[in-house]
């Protein structure tokens, strides 16, 4: 499973009067953007939001493979239909 130590907060901001974070899975290009408090909820979300689209360790390991390939197909997909 994916963990908050997959996870590294690249920004914060405030946007209509929200505090928002994007959020990025180590070694990849995928990034979450969400609405928190604080630094800690928004990896909580970020951690949400992957375990809803189905990513675990084997397909982040993966996704990172190709990645660092520089392989430009939808891994994302390719990986998840494995």
């Amino acid at each position: 499973m994916v963990d908050k130590t997959d996870l590294e907060i690249l920004e914060s901001y405030v946007f209509l009067g929200q505090s928002r974070y994007r959020v990025r899975l180590k070694g990849t290009n995928i990034l979450f953007n969400v609405n928190a408090i604080s630094d800690d909820e928004a990896l909580e979300k970020a951690l949400e939001m992957a375990r809803k689209i189905g990513l675990n360790k084997e397909v982040l390991d993966e996704i990172r493979r190709r990645f660092s390939k520089g392989e430009s197909k939808t891994i994302v997909d390719n990986a998840l239909t494995k």
